[in-house]
């Protein structure tokens, strides 16, 4: 009976079919502008093989209700469709057979995942809600809950890892994308996070620190001193170290105001009081990093430690004895005359953009310089070059010749920039603290001494000058104790370790110093493990006698 009322449907569906015309309403696989979407939310499986005539994402019929001819992707064949899929699989199951069987594996796994997650769902909620978990629900949620404090601690982590000031907590914005996220949540007011939980947070961060650092056997630091646009002086001090799995870490342990002269015998003290606060040793202190500065560096030899100098600020100081020659110094100025005008006149900054637009240029804004950033210059220098055409348009249209550089101080420039960029890209990528860069100093020095720096029978005359005043300022800044140092360095990074920029005397002496002491330092171990293990076999007779 069932048998015979399936073949009555099956040849119904025949009859059906053939009412379409085929030739007017078939897609042409050919076609490169046509293609078959299938029917929008659908979740069956069938309409993998099916689909609608569309263009460019788009149904060509945009009515639902007049989509009345389906087509099947696989022999494009066009069928009727009254808003169920009863025909379309029968006409998989006669004529797609290999199709037909995928289309049942994949409704089966289809099936058994709904079942799983039916499953997890009862697991998880073996009775239904109680009213009064419903209106648990819809209150708000409870202070010092597990939920609450979640959520205040990820505002504190957000206020202090992007440094937001606390009056963000009352901002209306603010609250009202909390209010978004969960309605149930009340954050705490700007008091109670400044006095309780942002303390609160900074005492649990304070003690994950340490707790690292004090597995740290030897550690290097970087410090630096500063002062802000409100007069105030800063001292900062940072630790570096290798754990025992030989990752790299690095902690910012102290900014603080630094409001005693500055002199050494104060800058000494407070480093060391900052390692005191934080339990290290000063003896575990492998080197000290910092920029030239006449009190820093003599408060590094009253400690006792190795110092380094910072590389980008040595090579700033280099520059500065470039950027002192007269022609350098115009071109500078007449930028920064420039670009001041143009950052603080509206009429003018929308003229540029024009100009920008018409000429095809990118639409950059100017750059202002930095005076404690000597690569700020050259980005200044190097726009002001980008953006010369558009330049030199707006400032003739707005009769301001006399901010207009001429011709020879536009020929300075591009020579600057020619000279100086190679020194912006040494100076971006040694500026790292995910990983080591003191083993590139050496190599780079050399690159810089005896290639790019050495001037050219090609040079103008100012480029010739350029080259020569920093060469000549650089390589008294690292010499004897200094440049030893960093060749070990090099030598001991494998990419380095050939020192093909020595010669082979050169060479010999710095890998007998490291072969030197690293003997020296494996007697010391293996001295201090005897020692050691003595004493524990000391203090274990003790305790059976």
């Amino acid at each position: 009976m069932i048998s015979d009322r399936v073949h009555v449907i099956g040849m119904f569906i025949v009859l059906m079919e053939d009412l379409v015309e085929d030739e007017s309403l078939q897609v042409s696989s050919a076609s490169s502008n046509i293609e078959l979407l299938p029917l929008e939310g659908c979740s069956s499986a069938v309409w993998k093989y099916f689909g609608f005539p569309s263009r460019d994402g788009k149904f060509l019929e945009i009515d639902k209700k007049k989509r009345t001819s389906v087509h099947c992707k696989i022999c494009a064949k066009v069928l009727k469709y009254t808003g169920n899929t009863t025909n379309l699989r029968y006409h998989i199951q006669q004529n797609h057979r290999s199709e037909y069987k995928n289309m049942l594996e994949t409704e089966a796994l289809e099936k058994e995942a709904s079942r799983k997650r039916a499953a997890a769902t009862v697991a998880g909620d073996k009775h239904q809600r109680l009213i009064r978990d419903c209106l648990e629900m819809q209150s708000p949620i409870v202070r010092s809950s597990p939920l609450w404090n979640k959520l205040t601690n990820s505002i504190c982590y957000f206020i202090a890892k992007d440094m937001q000031p606390y009056d963000t907590i009352n901002d209306v914005g603010f609250r009202q994308m909390i209010t978004a996220f969960q309605p149930r949540y009340t954050p705490p007011d700007r008091k109670t996070l400044a006095t309780q939980y942002i303390p609160r947070m900074f005492d649990s961060e304070t003690t994950r620190i340490l707790q690292q650092v004090s597995q740290a056997e030897y550690f290097a630091i970087t410090t630096d001193l500063w002062t802000s646009r409100s007069k105030h002086a800063y001292i900062g001090i940072t630790i570096h170290y290798i754990t025992n799995q030989f990752i790299l870490r690095n902690h910012l342990l102290a900014t603080k105001e630094f409001s005693d002269s500055h002199t050494a015998e104060n800058v000494a003290e407070i480093l060391q009081r900052i390692l005191s606060e934080w339990k290290l040793s000063r003896d575990a202190v492998s080197a000290v990093t910092t920029d030239n500065g006449s009190n820093i560096v003599l408060a590094v030899e009253m400690a006792g430690w190795v110092r380094l100098s910072c590389f980008s600020h040595t090579l700033q100081l280099s520059v500065e004895r470039a950027m002192a020659m007269p022609e350098i110094t115009k071109v500078l100025a007449r930028c920064r005359r420039l670009v001041s005008h143009f950052n603080h006149s509206s009429k003018s900054s929308y003229l540029l953009k024009e100009k920008q637009q018409n000429l095809h240029h990118k639409q950059h804004n100017l750059v202002q310089d930095v005076t404690t950033r000597w690569n700020s210059a050259y980005y200044m220098v190097q726009r002001v070059l980008e953006q010369q055409q558009p330049l030199c348009a707006t400032l003739l249209e707005l009769k301001k010749g006399d901010l207009m550089p001429s011709d020879n101080e536009f020929s300075v420039m591009e020579k600057y920039v020619v000279v100086m960029k190679p020194l912006v890209e040494i100076t971006e990528a040694i500026g790292a603290e995910k990983w080591v860069t003191i083993s590139a100093l050496r190599p780079l020095l050399h690159k810089l001494l005896h290639i790019h720096l050495v001037a050219k029978s090609t040079d103008s005359k100012m480029e010739s000058a350029l080259k020569n005043a920093i060469r000549s300022d650089l390589q008294n800044r690292y010499v004897d104790d200094a440049l030893v140092f960093l060749t070990k360095a090099a030598f001991l990074d494998p990419r380095f370790k050939i020192l093909g920029f020595l010669d082979s005397s050169e060479r010999e002496d710095v890998i007998s110093q490291v072969k030197e002491e690293a003997i020296a330092l494996a007697e010391s171990v293996m001295v201090q493990d005897e020692s050691d293990n003595a004493q524990t076999n000391s203090g274990t007779q003790q305790t059976k006698s």
